[in-house]
C-alpha cells in the first residue's frame, strides 16, 4: 500500500507485487507520506485492539491473542500496512458484534465487514454466511428478507462504495485500469507457482515411494 500511495496505480509497472491491493489501504499514506509506517502500525494497533475488546466482552483469556500484536511478524505486517491484518482485525470485529443487542455495535460490525472486504473480498463470504444462518432461523416470519434488504443491502453499498471511490484519489479510472491489469497479472503468477509447487509435490512422492536418495538438491 505505501508503494501505490507513494508512486500511484497508474505510475506503478511491477506486477506480481502488492501492487494490486485495492485502494483503500493507500488512502491512510495520503495525509500523512512519511515512510516509516508509524501510521500504518498505530492504526491497525488500534483497531486489532478494539477487535479484542469486543471479543472480550467481560470475558478473561485474551492476552495470548494480544501478545500477537508485539510479536516480530505482527509489528512487521503493521508496519508494512498490510491490509490482510487489517482485515482480518475487521472481521474479528465483526465476528464479536454481528449479533449484539445494542443496535450501535451491529452497525459498527456492519461497518467493520464493509472495510475489511474492501481491503480483501474474503470477508464478504462472512456476510454470506451471516445471512444464510438467518435464514434458516427465519423460522417462516419474513425476518430473513428484510435483513437482506437492510443491514445486507447496506452492507453491500458501503462495501462497493469504499471498494470504488478510493480509486478517484489513487490515479482515477487510469489507476483502477492498472489494479486490474497488475490484479490479472498477480492471477497469472499463483497459478503458475501453484502449478509448479505440485510438480515439487510429486517429485517427493515419488522419491518417497521409490526409496530414492534425495539428500542433494533437484537442480
Amino acid at each position: 500500500p505505501r508503494v501505490c500511495a507513494e508512486w500511484g496505480y497508474a505510475n506503478d509497472r511491477q506486477p506480481r507485487r502488492d501492487s494490486c491491493y485495492p485502494a483503500l489501504g493507500s488512502l491512510l499514506v495520503k495525509p500523512f507520506p512519511f515512510k516509516s509506517g508509524a501510521w500504518f502500525a498505530g492504526l491497525g494497533a488500534l483497531l486489532w485492539a478494539a477487535a479484542f475488546l469486543a471479543l472480550a466482552d467481560g470475558r478473561k483469556g485474551l492476552l495470548p491473542l494480544a501478545a500477537c500484536l508485539v510479536s516480530a511478524p505482527m509489528v512487521f505486517a503493521l508496519e508494512r500496512g498490510n491490509p490482510i491484518v487489517h482485515a482480518a482485525a475487521a472481521s474479528l470485529l465483526f465476528v464479536a458484534w454481528h449479533d449484539a443487542e445494542a443496535r450501535w455495535k451491529r452497525g459498527v460490525a456492519y461497518v467493520a465487514l464493509a472495510v475489511a472486504a474492501a481491503l480483501k473480498i474474503v470477508p464478504a463470504v462472512l456476510g454470506v454466511l451471516v445471512l444464510g444462518r438467518a435464514r434458516r432461523l427465519d423460522g417462516g416470519t419474513g425476518s430473513w428478507w428484510r435483513t437482506c434488504r437492510g443491514d445486507g443491502g447496506v452492507l453491500a453499498a458501503l462495501g462497493a462504495l469504499l471498494f470504488f471511490v478510493p480509486f478517484v484519489w489513487c490515479g482515477g479510472c487510469e489507476g483502477f485500469a492498472q489494479w486490474l491489469r497488475n490484479a490479472a497479472e498477480n492471477a497469472s503468477a499463483y497459478v503458475h507457482s501453484g502449478a509448479w509447487g505440485a510438480v515439487a509435490i510429486g517429485r517427493t512422492a515419488r522419491s518417497v515411494m521409490l526409496h530414492v536418495d534425495v539428500t542433494q538438491p533437484w537442480p
